[in-house]
């Protein structure tokens, strides 16, 4: 084999090691030198986190980062794309009205049952069918709110560490974050969703769960926006808790809540860091 293939079989992953020469090792070691490495920045970053001394920032995802909806209606395109409803006539009625009923906060599903019934519109997949497609959407792309890019950006650029708390099924909530491409401002150990974990913010475990990956830490936040679920938790633990208010297309009611600063945008939080 030539110098060339062996060099490309050499890569793995993200990671091409095309400088295996320059530290004199056999070209089979080369994966477990990718081991080692990874290994060590585990560590090196574990290392970092138990000796840090600032803030821990949590922010919610759903409505706190982006809007919630902007992904629903998204599923609602994969339903309405379904080759039994799939049609340039009966294709966006489907999308208006599962984002009416969302509006409402109605179920989209017994809305979209109740239009084809109504229109006697014979169909072949049933609504588990259609919540499966729903649950099983992927946007390529989701829009990061203004504010939170300069929360973010703000918060990076202080060296503050910033973890992630938000309940839904792994999948999805992965899916979100990549379309959103905020994988980067968090480790992935700071990224806690409850269909992983096993444990929703109406429980203490995923709050402490970063108090102990930061012993050290001066003070932990957490930013939301859902009072219903948000707050009571962190507040318990003596985290200083912080509700922003709800934007217009909220998917969830909100209300005034006693455990929570309310803010009306996510920099007003800043100078509070």
């Amino acid at each position: 084999m030539c110098k060339r293939g062996r060099l490309r079989m050499a890569c793995r992953g993200d990671v091409c090691l095309q400088n295996a020469r320059c530290v004199n090792l056999p070209l089979f070691d080369l994966p477990v030198c990718g081991i080692i490495a990874n290994f060590v920045s585990v560590m090196a970053n574990s290392v970092s986190d138990i000796y840090y001394h600032g803030p821990v920032v949590a922010l919610d995802l759903d409505d706190t980062l982006y809007s919630e909806r902007e992904h629903a209606v998204a599923a609602y395109r994969a339903v309405a794309a379904m080759p039994d409803i799939a049609s340039p006539a009966l294709s966006p009625r489907v999308v208006r009205v599962m984002a009416a009923a969302l509006d409402r906060r109605e179920n989209p599903f017994d809305a979209l049952e109740e239009m084809l019934a109504r229109d006697c519109i014979a169909t072949l997949a049933d609504t588990a069918q259609r919540v499966q497609v729903y649950r099983s959407c992927r946007p390529r792309r989701l829009t990061l709110y203004p504010d939170a890019r300069k929360l973010l950006d703000a918060l990076r650029d202080r060296g503050v560490r910033c973890a992630l708390v938000t309940d839904g099924r792994s999948a999805t909530q992965r899916g979100k974050i990549r379309a959103l491409g905020i994988e980067d401002r968090f480790h992935p150990g700071d990224i806690l969703i409850s269909g992983e974990t096993g444990h929703d913010k109406t429980e203490p475990d995923n709050f402490t769960a970063l108090v102990h990956h930061y012993p050290e830490a001066s003070r932990f936040i957490y930013i939301g926006d859902n009072p219903a679920k948000d707050f009571d938790m962190p507040a318990m633990l003596g985290w200083d808790t912080y509700c922003l208010r709800s934007r217009p297309g909220n998917i969830h009611p909100q209300w005034e809540c006693s455990n929570a600063v309310m803010v009306e945008s996510l920099t007003d939080i800043l100078d509070c860091i």
